[in-house]
């Protein structure tokens, strides 16, 4: 593609976002964060066959099926 058609797209997407309009995010405090966010926060034990606690830490659900984040070295007894 050369300079000029380059130009010539830029100028157009400008356009088309100037006539666009988005919606208004407005930023959250901390405390609207946290309330929102609190119940996909989990702790997480990783035990042994017999009970013995072999992991411990925190993580936070990021899918409808359960998944979890969580630091690699809660899971790491586990490997």
């Amino acid at each position: 593609m050369t300079q000029r058609s380059c130009g010539l797209l830029g100028g157009i997407l400008v356009l088309l976002l100037e006539t666009v309009s988005l919606p208004q995010v407005r930023e959250q405090t901390v405390t609207e964060l946290v309330k929102h966010s609190l119940d996909a926060v989990v702790q997480v034990v990783v035990s042994d066959a017999f009970g013995k606690e072999l992991g411990l830490g925190s993580g936070f659900i990021v899918s409808p099926d359960g998944q979890i984040v969580t630091n690699y070295h809660v899971k790491a007894p586990l490997s």
